[in-house]
């Protein structure tokens, strides 16, 4: 009951907490699985102990020290298909010597402004570390509108001096961000989408950008072109999707080609 108790506390599922030591600057759980001797090929229940090994995992962290799941793991040999197996652990990050809680605690941490050097010191991992698990994050790309405004605008993102806004003319948001402004990424982007769906776009709305023209005539000939009368007008696509009415007329800055 106590065991029980102590594993809802800690939010683990399928072990058993064996015995917890606390040190200055971190905790260790130490805990094995509960799993019956189940083959996950065949099903039986005939299987014998192969060996015993064990695993620690970094989990997050808990009263500003570092957590560490030691567990005590068994790989058996099934009697019948001979397969070698061992209990799965629900909460560890395949492939990966951390829990999903641990990634889950990174991925919230973001929401908050702060470097990625003091996150990692936090957690007790790299900051490589922390850059894998952003970058299997994974946020699908929105369909391209009726209404399609490009822009650049100046970051400091992608190893570039301007980046790209795709935004939706009528909806008034942005449906996706590239890291550059230069004509061979914008193609290899543009190139990966159905032209089908590349089709569907009727307006095309830009500035005066020669690269922006080369994408236009390249990826949406069938579409109308709309830029802004002179540079001293632009906020950019990105500002004529965000902030023009709600209306289906296009912008007084911008004009028909």
């Amino acid at each position: 009951m106590q065991n029980n108790i102590t594993t809802l506390l800690l939010g683990i599922q399928d072990v058993e907490v064996t015995g917890v030591s606390e040190e200055r600057r971190h905790i260790t759980i130490d805990c094995k699985p509960v799993h019956d001797r189940v083959c996950p090929h065949c099903g039986s229940s005939h299987a014998w102990v192969h060996d015993h090994r064990e695993q620690v995992l970094r989990d997050a962290p808990m009263r500003r020290k570092h957590v560490f799941l030691r567990v005590k793991k068994t790989r058996y040999d099934c009697k019948d298909c001979g397969a070698r197996f061992e209990a799965p652990l629900s909460f560890a990050a395949k492939g990966k010597q951390m829990t999903k809680r641990l990634i889950a605690y990174v991925v919230d941490a973001f929401r908050d402004i702060r470097s990625v050097s003091e996150l990692a010191k936090e957690v007790g991992i790299s900051t490589t570390s922390i850059f894998r698990i952003v970058a299997c994050l994974f946020i699908p790309r929105q369909r391209l509108p009726r209404v399609f405004c490009i822009d650049e605008f100046k970051g400091d993102s992608g190893g570039s001096k301007y980046q790209t806004t795709l935004a939706d003319g009528e909806a008034h948001r942005i449906i996706d961000i590239l890291p550059t402004r230069y004509g061979k990424d914008l193609a290899a982007y543009f190139s990966s989408i159905d032209r089908v769906e590349r089709r569907g776009v009727e307006i095309f709305v830009s500035d005066m950008c020669g690269t922006f023209k080369g994408v236009k005539e390249a990826f949406f000939p069938q579409t109308g072109r709309k830029r802004l009368r002179k540079a001293g007008e632009r906020s950019g696509a990105t500002a004529c999707a965000l902030t023009t009415t709600g209306s289906r007329r296009s912008p007084a800055a911008l004009i028909t080609l």
